[in-house]
C-alpha cells in the first residue's frame, strides 16, 4: 500500500528549531496565568494538599506507599510521586504544581510535533496538529486543573511510547522493543487510560508506518503487541479494583442509559472540538435527558463518517488512523463502565483529540492541494490558532480560584447541583454558612434525595448552631446511604453537642465500622483519627478512661502528630492515676505543640502538686511557663498553677502574692469554683505548706 505522503521534505535544522520554540510559546502564552492560580476546591484537596502521602516528601518509605495502596479511586503512583516531588520544592505554593502541569503539557506538544514529522515528512502539517494539541479549549482542564496532572503525565510518556514504537519499526531489535514496553508501564502508572495504546500502535503500523504489506504482516503485527496487551490487562484489573467504590451502580445508571450516552458524547465530542463554547469543569447526567432522535442522529453521524473513511482508507489512509484512534482512545472513558457522576468531561479529549486533528489537518491540506489555496491556507491556519489560544486564555481564567470556576460552571447549565456544591464548599470554608446553606438546599432541590447533598447541608448546619436541623439532615443522609461515609461521624459530633454521649458512641463506632482505606472524588474523606479521638472524649464523658485511653492510641497511628489528642490521652492517663505516662504525652504535646495551653496546664499542674516526690518539679513548672509566649500571665488559672509552683520550690511569701492577685481576678470574673479553690490553697501556703493533689 502506498502513502498519499510526499517524499519525506529536507527541512533544515533551523527551520525545526524555529518550529519547535513556536511550539514551547504557545502554551506559556495560553497558560502561563496558571502560575498565579491557587488550589482548587475540586480534588486537589484528596490528591495533593490533605493527602498525608503527598505531605510526607520524598522518602524509600512514602516512595513505596502509592505502589502498594490506592487512593482517590485510582492507582497512579507516579502521578502521587510526582505530587510527592512537588510538594518537596514548593511545598503548598500551588503555583509549583501548576508550573509542573505546564512544563509536560510543553513537553509533549514538542514531541508530538517532532514524532509526526519524523514519520510522516510532513513538517508544517506536524506543526499544525502539535498546535491544536497545545492551545485547544478543551485540554485548558488537562493542563490548569493540578488534579489532572495524570493527564500531563500519561500524555508525556504516551508520545514517548509513540516515537519508541516508531524507532522499533524501522529498527526490529529487542532493545528498542523493551523501551516501549517500559515507556508504556510508566505511562499507565500514570493513568490507565492509555490500556488503548497497543491499538493506536496498530493504527500506526496502518499509516504513516506502512507496515500493512500483506496478510501474513497483519498476524506478525499483532502477535507484537500481545505482550503490550499483557500490561494493559494487568492495569485494567488494578483500576477496577481501585475504582469499584466509585463505579456507579447498574441499577443507578442502566446499561442501555449508557450505551445511549456514550454514543452522544462521541458526537458532543466532536462538536466542542469544532466549535469549543460553553465548556465546563462538570456536566451533569440527567438520565431523562437522551431522546430517541437524537440517539438516532448520533448514530447516523458516526456511522456516515466511519463508512467515508473505510471508503477512502487506500488513498487517504490518515483519516482511518486518525479517526478510529480517536473511537478507540476514548473507550476506557466513554461511559460504558461509569465513573463518577458526569456526563462527559473535557479532560477525555486530551489525548483522543490527537487522531481527529491528523484527520483534519492531513486531509484539509490535501483538499487545498488540489485547489491550489496554499497561500490561502496559512492565512487560515494562522488565524485558527489566533482563535483558540484566546478562548483558551479565556477558558483557562476561570481556574483562577474554585469561585471563579463554579460560578462559570452555572453558567453553563443553572441545573448543575454539583457546582452548587462547590460554591457552598468554598463559603463554608470562609464561614459564610448562610450562604453554604443557600447553595446546598439548591444542589438538594435539584437533584433530591442525595446523601451525600443531606451531609454537606448538615455539617454547615451544625458549624452555623443549628443542630437540631443538622441532625435531621444527617438522619436522612443515612436513610438514603446507610453506609455513607461521613453522615455517622457528623451525626456523631451533633450529638456529642447535644450531650447525647451514648447516641454519640453509637454514631462514632459505625463510622469506624464502615471505614474504608479508599479516598473517593465527591466524597469528603472521613477524619478517622478525630473519630477515634472523639469517641475517647465520649468514653472520658462516660468516667470510662481505659476505654479513653485505647480510642486515643487509635487515634494516634492515625495521626501521630496530634498534640491534643497526645494531651488528652495524658488526662485519661491522669484519671487512672498513670502519672508518669501523662508526663510524657503532656511532654510530647507541648513538643508538636508549644502552644498548646491545655497540655501546658496539665503539665505545670502535676509537676507543682503531684504526690508523687520522683514526678514534681517546682522549678520546671515554673520555667515551662516563662517561655510560654502565648499565656496570658493575668489569667487566674494560670496564676494559680504558679503560685502551686512557688510554693513548690519554697518561696511561700510569693506563692501567696501570687494566689492573692489570682484570687481578686478570679472574683472579678465571678468564678465562684475557682475563688473556693485559691482560698484554700492560702491557707495552706501561709502556713507554710505546698499544694499536693
Amino acid at each position: 500500500m502506498r502513502s498519499s505522503e510526499p517524499p519525506p521534505a529536507q527541512t533544515s535544522k533551523k527551520l525545526t528549531i524555529a518550529i519547535c520554540a513556536g511550539l514551547i510559546a504557545l502554551p506559556w502564552i495560553v497558560f502561563y496565568q496558571t502560575l498565579h492560580y491557587g488550589f482548587v476546591n475540586c480534588d486537589d484537596n484528596s490528591y495533593v494538599y490533605e493527602n498525608p502521602t503527598v505531605a510526607a516528601g520524598l522518602s524509600l518509605r512514602a516512595l513505596a506507599w502509592p505502589f502498594t495502596h490506592f487512593y482517590a479511586a485510582n492507582w497512579h503512583p507516579l502521578t502521587t510521586v510526582s505530587y510527592m516531588l512537588d510538594f518537596q520544592l514548593h511545598r503548598l505554593n500551588a503555583g509549583g504544581y501548576h508550573f509542573t502541569n505546564l512544563v509536560f503539557h510543553t513537553a509533549t506538544t514538542v514531541l508530538l510535533f517532532l514524532l509526526l514529522r519524523n514519520m510522516t515528512g510532513a513538517n508544517w502539517r506536524s506543526a499544525f496538529v502539535a498546535a491544536i494539541f497545545a492551545i485547544h479549549p478543551l485540554h485548558v482542564e488537562s493542563v490548569a486543573w493540578i488534579s489532572e496532572r495524570k493527564d500531563v503525565l500519561s500524555a508525556f510518556f504516551f508520545v514517548l511510547t509513540l516515537g519508541a514504537y516508531a524507532r522499533y519499526a524501522r529498527m526490529r531489535w529487542a532493545p528498542n522493543y523493551v523501551l516501549v514496553t517500559m515507556l508504556l508501564v510508566f505511562g499507565l502508572m500514570s493513568k490507565p487510560m492509555l490500556v488503548t495504546a497497543p491499538f493506536v500502535l496498530l493504527l500506526m503500523d496502518y499509516w504513516p508506518l506502512n507496515r500493512f504489506t500483506d496478510r501474513n504482516a497483519i498476524g506478525k503485527l499483532l502477535a507484537e503487541k500481545i505482550p503490550l496487551l499483557f500490561f494493559c490487562a494487568a492495569s485494567c484489573v488494578v483500576t477496577i479494583f481501585a475504582q469499584k467504590a466509585a463505579i456507579t451502580p447498574a441499577e443507578d445508571l442502566p446499561l442501555m442509559w449508557r450505551i445511549d450516552n456514550a454514543l452522544m458524547s462521541y458526537v458532543v465530542y466532536l462538536k466542542q472540538t469544532i466549535w469549543p463554547t460553553r465548556l465546563s469543569v462538570f456536566y451533569p447526567i440527567f438520565k431523562e435527558g437522551l431522546r430517541a432522535w437524537q440517539i438516532a442522529g448520533a448514530v447516523a453521524a458516526l456511522v456516515a463518517i466511519t463508512v467515508a473513511v473505510l471508503a477512502w482508507r487506500r488513498t487517504r489512509p490518515y483519516l482511518l488512523t486518525g479517526w478510529f484512534w480517536y473511537l478507540g482512545m476514548l473507550v476506557p472513558v466513554i461511559g460504558i463502565v461509569q465513573v463518577g457522576a458526569q456526563a462527559h468531561a473535557d479532560r477525555y479529549m486530551y489525548l483522543p483529540q490527537i487522531g481527529i486533528a491528523i484527520a483534519v489537518v492531513w486531509g484539509v491540506s490535501d483538499l487545498v492541494r488540489s485547489w491550489h489555496l496554499q497561500r490561502q491556507l496559512g492565512f487560515a491556519t494562522a488565524g485558527v490558532i489566533t482563535l483558540l489560544a484566546f478562548v483558551s486564555w479565556q477558558q483557562t481564567s476561570f481556574w483562577r480560584n474554585g469561585e471563579t470556576l463554579w460560578s462559570h460552571a452555572l453558567s453553563v447549565d443553572k441545573r448543575n447541583d454539583v457546582a452548587h456544591y462547590g460554591l457552598g464548599d468554598i463559603f463554608v470554608r470562609r464561614n459564610e454558612f448562610e450562604k453554604a446553606i443557600v447553595e446546598f438546599r439548591a444542589g438538594l432541590k435539584i437533584r433530591p434525595e442525595q446523601p451525600s447533598g443531606e451531609e454537606y447541608l448538615g455539617v454547615v448546619l451544625l458549624k452555623g448552631g443549628r443542630v437540631d436541623e443538622a441532625i435531621a439532615h444527617f438522619n436522612e443522609a443515612l436513610r438514603l446511604m446507610p453506609s455513607h461515609p461521613n453522615a455517622s461521624f457528623d451525626l456523631g459530633n451533633a450529638l456529642f453537642q447535644k450531650r447525647d454521649i451514648d447516641g454519640a458512641i453509637e454514631q462514632y463506632q459505625q463510622a469506624l465500622n464502615n471505614k474504608s482505606d479508599q479516598v473517593v472524588p465527591g466524597f469528603v474523606q472521613p477524619d478517622y483519627a478525630a473519630a477515634h479521638y472523639n469517641l475517647g472524649n465520649c468514653y472520658i464523658q462516660r468516667g470510662d478512661p481505659n476505654r479513653a485511653i485505647s480510642e486515643f492510641q487509635e487515634a494516634l497511628k492515625l495521626s501521630p502528630d496530634n498534640a491534643q489528642v497526645r494531651n488528652n490521652l495524658g488526662f485519661a492517663f491522669s484519671q487512672l492515676g498513670r502519672t508518669r505516662q501523662a508526663v510524657a504525652e503532656w511532654g510530647a504535646a507541648l513538643r508538636l505543640d508549644p502552644k498548646n495551653l491545655d497540655a501546658l496546664g496539665n503539665l505545670v499542674w502535676v509537676l507543682a502538686t503531684s504526690s508523687d516526690p520522683s514526678v514534681r518539679d517546682g522549678r520546671r513548672a515554673i520555667e515551662l511557663i516563662e517561655q510560654a509566649q502565648n499565656v496570658s500571665k493575668s489569667n487566674p488559672k494560670i496564676l494559680r498553677v504558679v503560685a502551686a509552683a512557688q510554693a513548690e520550690t519554697g518561696n511561700f511569701q510569693a506563692a501567696v502574692n501570687t494566689a492573692n492577685a489570682a484570687l481578686d481576678s478570679a472574683n472579678q470574673q465571678g468564678d465562684g469554683g475557682l475563688v473556693q479553690a485559691l482560698q484554700s490553697d492560702l491557707s495552706l501556703y501561709e502556713s507554710k505548706k505546698p499544694l499536693r493533689d
